[in-house]
């Protein structure tokens, strides 16, 4: 019950945190069958709370046994169907000893029962996908082997990729892969446990792998979203769908995967182009999307303006939203950035501080207005408008910065006319070159395809 009451709670909220949430291919969610899901881990607590609110299975969870602190963290962790497993960082000494965790995740599943676990064993903010541990593979095996694979025993890969990981009102987009039935590695499994442990955690991992954006450095990462940063504004695509850029950047990746060994010299000139033009555009603070639509900068300025006199005449509503609801705003980050410098947690830390802030500070916001009105359902009524304001505050604020942006590019692009041209004309010299790039990549892509 304790469960299933935090779980709506969670819900809520994180329909509330994210703009958007797009969950695909659901159809290979697994209904009746004990269940593992596996996941990528780049935001800490937030990954787990996503799953588990946007699957329809009541799921246990393995966590570091080092957040066991005292009894009642273990009493309040144990209603959140956690089951404490040992790193080597968590014992002073030897090796850590799993076999009751085992044990317990073996008995669960055999009870048609669904867990979440993250293989990586860490999490990192970073789209570098880490090494996988073989702890999920030898539970799956083992709990296959105790039922003479019988178990029917299904692993869902599912691959989660955040606009903005830590950031509230940002976009996150989750992908269940194909599911993996470990009775398939029975043969291999039964003529060496080894052996079956690491070709199943090498298949977990291609799977996830598939579902995210897994760049080797720091290099590719930006360098992939750059390219998708000048794809996106060249060709006006509709950016605002997360499949859409999920699947323009995986494109990319491959396409300077196959680049990067077939014309090395060439594309490290484009890339070099590539990292220019956008080290300048930092530098003078410029932006692309404008800079590709410099012809209708007349346009931009006129309608910055009047979507500017608008804002002025709505900011009476955003003072009141600002002053209603500054405090549960602005209390979840501060608690997050005092808490840990780690990006990947912030969010987690924000969801679950913001649980706790905005219900007591609408509670005692509703206490204030009784007292200052004297009349419950007149303050009530008041009340109701507190969190609407709220919302309104957030996306004034949005707009705000945004129109405050365009006009302040509309200004520099005026005082920095030859600069202005000069990218211009590089900018062009990359699409040229990225299109030519793009026409050789389809030719082989269709190569490929033919062969095959």
């Amino acid at each position: 019950m304790f469960y299933k009451l935090l779980k709506l709670i969670a819900k809520i909220a994180v329909k509330i945190f994210f703009k958007k949430i797009q969950f695909t291919s659901l159809s290979n969610i697994p209904k009746n069958s004990p269940l593992i899901v596996v996941s990528n881990h780049p935001n800490t607590f937030m990954d787990a709370i996503l799953i588990a609110t946007l699957i329809d299975r009541e799921f246990y969870f393995l966590t570091n046994a080092s957040v066991f602190t005292n009894s009642w963290v273990k009493w309040f962790l144990k209603k959140l169907h956690t089951i404490p497993v040992y790193r080597k960082q968590d014992v002073k000494e030897g090796t850590p000893d799993n076999t009751k965790t085992f044990e317990a995740c073996v008995q669960h599943l055999k009870n048609n029962g669904a867990l979440i676990i993250f293989p990586e064993g860490i999490s990192e903010g970073k789209r570098q996908l880490q090494k996988f541990k073989t702890g999920t593979a030898r539970i799956a095996l083992q709990a296959e082997e105790s039922t003479n694979f019988q178990l029917n025993l299904i692993i869902l890969p599912v691959g989660i990729n955040y606009s903005e990981p830590e950031n509230f009102r940002s976009d996150v987009l989750i992908i269940a892969g194909k599911p993996i039935y470990v009775k398939d590695f029975q043969e291999s499994y039964e003529y060496n446990h080894q052996d079956g442990v690491n070709r199943l955690t090498d298949s977990i991992y291609l799977s996830v792998q598939q579902l995210v954006v897994d760049t080797q450095s720091d290099f590719e990462d930006e360098l992939i979203q750059n390219i998708q940063t000048l794809f996106i504004n060249q060709f006006d695509l509709n950016h605002n769908s997360i499949y859409g850029i999920f699947t323009i950047e995986k494109e990319i990746q491959s396409a300077i995967h196959y680049f990067s060994e077939q014309k090395p010299y060439e594309f490290y000139d484009l890339t070099n182009e590539i990292k220019s033009y956008f080290y300048a555009l930092k530098k003078y603070q410029f932006d692309d999307k404008t800079l590709a639509n410099t012809q209708k900068l007349k346009t931009i300025y006129r309608n910055s303006l009047l979507q500017f006199l608008v804002l002025v005449i709505l900011s009476p509503i955003f003072a009141l939203g600002w002053f209603t609801n500054w405090v549960p705003y602005t209390l979840p980050k501060l608690v997050a950035t005092k808490i840990t410098p780690y990006k990947e947690y912030h969010a987690g830390i924000k969801l679950i501080t913001g649980l706790i802030v905005f219900p007591i500070w609408y509670f005692l916001s509703y206490l204030w207005l009784v007292f200052l009105f004297h009349q419950k359902i007149q303050s009530l009524l008041i009340f109701v408008l507190f969190p609407l304001l709220g919302f309104f505050a957030l996306n004034f604020a949005f707009y705000w910065a945004n129109v405050q942006k365009k006009l302040k590019l509309v200004y520099e692009f005026q005082k920095n006319k030859r600069k202005i041209a000069e990218l211009t004309i590089q900018r062009k010299k990359i699409i040229s070159k990225l299109l030519k790039f793009q026409e050789e990549y389809q030719n082989f892509k269709e190569k490929v395809n033919e062969n095959s």
